[in-house]
């Protein structure tokens, strides 16, 4: 219960959470900016947050520094599990803002790793994910914010069950909504690792900061530059 209620409060007020950061192994601050994206154009407002459970776990241990990281973890450790997305698609038509439902994102949504496997939105879900995501839903509508959708996605793949993607490995995921109607669609990549989770190097030729996703140095352009 401790856990729903860190991820009702972040999801429903970012601010209070943010403004708590002191310390901690992720910055939440920095990751926010990382994981959120927006498609905004002139007839369609999109945005989608990559919700994985090192986000939930920096977020609570902004909101409450006294709490054990390690038992913290364990609370949210069922997400890994998954690949939560919270998700807004509008058009803006002459009658005024639509959003697309729930039921139309999953129908028209995928999630693609860097090697091209694609999986859909789960429709059927354990009562401990459930729960939780009604929790959240009922934060939102209580303060008139219901445009967001969540999204969730399976978290491992393939007999190996392995990760499907992870901010802490080197590589990309990419959020494909189709088009609907009169909203024309969207697509948003994430490249991996996350800054915010992985601290960078210096380039081993120019010394310059390295982050963990780049290939290459952005300033000398030395291949796999960090040391």
């Amino acid at each position: 219960m401790r856990s729903l209620l860190l991820v009702a409060t972040l999801l429903i007020g970012l601010s209070p959470v943010l403004s708590a950061q002191t310390s901690g192994p992720v910055n939440v601050n920095d990751m926010v900016l990382e994981v959120m994206r927006t498609d905004i154009g002139k007839d369609k407002e999109g945005m989608a947050m990559w919700l994985p459970q090192e986000f939930f776990l920096a977020a609570g241990m902004a909101q409450s520094p006294g709490l054990d990281s390690g038992s913290l973890a364990k609370d949210l450790d069922f997400l890994q599990d998954y690949s939560v997305f919270m998700v807004q698609a509008k058009t803006k038509g002459e009658d005024g803002p639509r959003s697309l439902s729930t039921a139309q994102l999953r129908a028209s949504t995928s999630l693609v790793d860097e090697a091209g496997r694609a999986v859909k939105p789960l429709s059927d879900l354990p009562p401990k994910v459930e729960n939780l995501l009604n929790l959240v839903r009922q934060s939102f509508a209580s303060r008139g914010n219901e445009d967001f959708r969540l999204l969730v996605f399976p978290g491992r793949t393939g007999a190996d069950k392995r990760v499907f993607a992870s901010p802490l490995r080197k590589g990309s995921l990419t959020l494909k909504v189709g088009k609907v109607d009169e909203f024309s669609g969207m697509t948003m990549t994430w490249k991996t690792p996350l800054a915010s989770c992985v601290k960078p190097r210096p380039c081993a030729k120019c010394g310059e900061t390295f982050q963990a996703a780049w290939s290459y140095c952005a300033w000398c352009g030395q291949a796999g530059g960090a040391k």
